[in-house]
């Protein structure tokens, strides 16, 4: 959202983020960017909305003066209930539909999922409503869309990082960690984590017995640079591993959350990264045999790059910022 929230400003409309204050992390990071915020009531479950107390936030944050407004909503847990209210007071509403578990059918304006296989999905389509579905709509970050011919895949693979989430909540990391461990070879690996990660203290004892140099870093500012620096990198389909696309970093993932079924199953039959199953029925042997493949074979980590950035070119903020301002321009 920041991504879309900073191409939107350039058409000079001033975002504002509705927030749970559940994260001072998420929220420091907004200020920083210059965004203004208005916090909500926290809530750790994101796939549970209150209704009754949103529409009310949402109806006071409507009223506050009589300017036209447009909604962005990026929020598993919104509804067609909860969309359908916000009509009587937003002029626009713009649904980022690309985690949903399922899909959101709702009488909005413009929905976005940049999803690889959304154009699969059987959307009810509203008369007048805009459907940007695709990963020609992946949202990215900036650092990533100014740097998207600056790889090429190494022969030799040497540095290895892993990134499932800020949180990592199904608790990939340490699993693999193990795994990679047992492969044999003279590796660099790096973690990536949030601010909010709560096991830091885990690593410093892992650190003295891991077999290979390991990094833990928190709360990245450049993670495409950081990125650049990998020869693989394993992680959940989420909005990273679309970043990663963009840049051709070779990728392998596992599913690690409901919400990323598709996306990952999209990501696995296109061929863009090498499916490693889902958390809760991994097959770790099977996982250590097709990592080592993916290590010892430079071509097809090569023809893994290929792939990905041909469905994730890095354009796709512009795409849809220009065609938010398109349609509230006609209204």
């Amino acid at each position: 959202m920041l991504a879309l929230a900073t191409q939107l400003s350039r058409f000079f409309y001033k975002p504002v983020f509705i927030m749970r204050d559940i994260s001072d992390a998420a929220i420091n990071l907004v200020k920083k960017f210059g965004f203004e915020t208005k916090l909500m009531a926290g809530q750790v479950d994101i796939f549970k909305v209150d209704c009754e107390y949103e529409l009310k936030f949402l109806g006071n944050i409507a009223g506050l003066d009589n300017e036209e407004k447009t909604l962005i909503v990026d929020h598993y847990g919104y509804h067609a209930l909860i969309l359908r209210e916000c009509k009587k007071w937003f002029s626009n509403l713009v649904l980022i539909d690309d985690y949903q578990p399922e899909r959101c059918i709702a009488d909005v304006d413009i929905v976005v999922n940049p999803n690889i296989s959304a154009n699969t999905l059987e959307y009810a389509q509203y008369k007048g409503q805009i459907l940007l579905l695709g990963s020609q709509y992946a949202i990215l970050r900036e650092q990533f869309a100014a740097r998207t011919d600056d790889y090429f895949v190494r022969e030799q693979c040497h540095n290895i990082a892993l990134c499932f989430g800020a949180s990592d909540t199904a608790g990939m990391i340490f699993p693999m960690l193990h795994l990679i461990g047992q492969i044999g070879r003279e590796l660099l690996v790096t973690v990536i984590v949030g601010a909010d990660y709560k096991f830091m203290n885990r690593f410093q004892d892992l650190r003295t017995a891991y077999p290979y140099e390991l990094a833990v870093k928190q709360n990245v500012d450049d993670v495409a640079g950081l990125l650049l620096r990998q020869d693989l990198l394993i992680v959940s389909p989420s909005t990273i591993a679309l970043e990663a696309m963009a840049l051709g970093i070779p990728s392998a993932f596992i599913i690690c959350e409901d919400n990323q079924r598709t996306g990952g199953y999209g990501m696995r039959d296109e061929g863009t990264a090498c499916y490693l199953g889902e958390a809760g029925c991994v097959d770790w042997g099977n996982v250590k045999d097709k990592i080592k493949q993916l290590i010892n074979d430079y071509r097809l980590r090569l023809e893994y790059s290929f792939r990905s950035k041909k469905y994730v070119d890095g354009k796709g903020v512009l795409r849809v910022a220009e065609l938010i301002h398109r349609h509230i321009a006609r209204l």
